[in-house]
């Protein structure tokens, strides 16, 4: 297994950034917007479709966002994609609650009570990567890098996982 020198906070901001792509998978950030309406996917008025693929399980189907007036209304199949051929499970379609959900978290969260007393506190990305980078290498200090383990389900984050662990000095992935 070859290594790679890196730092434990670039390791952590590696991990941030990864995790932090697959949490907003759904999300249609401006620039997004920006980019889908030049390059003709949406028109003018904020309406059209925009190609991307399904965030609720592992098979990551291929899917068409339809776009009204900025705001995305629908998930559908796309008819282009290999693995769906158009189709989209119940699941899938109910990703866009997840999106518009006004109870879903957006920052990241702190527990300051007891576990299952539901208590926390919002944190900055900063602070929460730090918490998880110490966490992460007091493990590391205590049982070796071997006592960290990452799964996959052999989706799209197959190779970030991989990649993370061997910097970190773990083989688990």
């Amino acid at each position: 297994m070859s290594t790679t020198t890196i730092s434990r906070r670039d390791f952590f901001r590696m991990a941030g950034a990864s995790l932090g792509a697959l949490a907003i998978g759904q999300m249609l950030p401006i620039k997004v917007a920006e980019a889908a309406r030049l390059a003709g996917l949406i028109d003018a008025n904020g309406n059209g479709y925009i190609p991307t693929m399904c965030e609720m399980c592992v098979w990551r189907c291929g899917v068409r966002a339809k776009v009204e007036n900025g705001r995305v209304v629908k998930l559908e199949g796309n008819p282009e994609h290999a693995h769906s051929l158009g189709n989209l499970c119940a699941r899938g379609q109910s990703g866009l609650m997840n999106t518009y959900d006004p109870d879903r978290v957006l920052t990241p969260l702190i527990r300051v009570g007891q576990r299952g007393e539901g208590k926390f506190r919002q944190a900055s990305w900063e602070e929460a990567l730090d918490l998880v980078a110490a966490s992460l290498q007091q493990i590391k200090d205590t049982y070796g890098p071997e006592a960290v383990v990452f799964s996959s389900t052999h989706n799209l984050s197959q190779v970030q996982f991989e990649n993370l662990l061997n910097a970190f000095g773990s083989p688990n992935y």
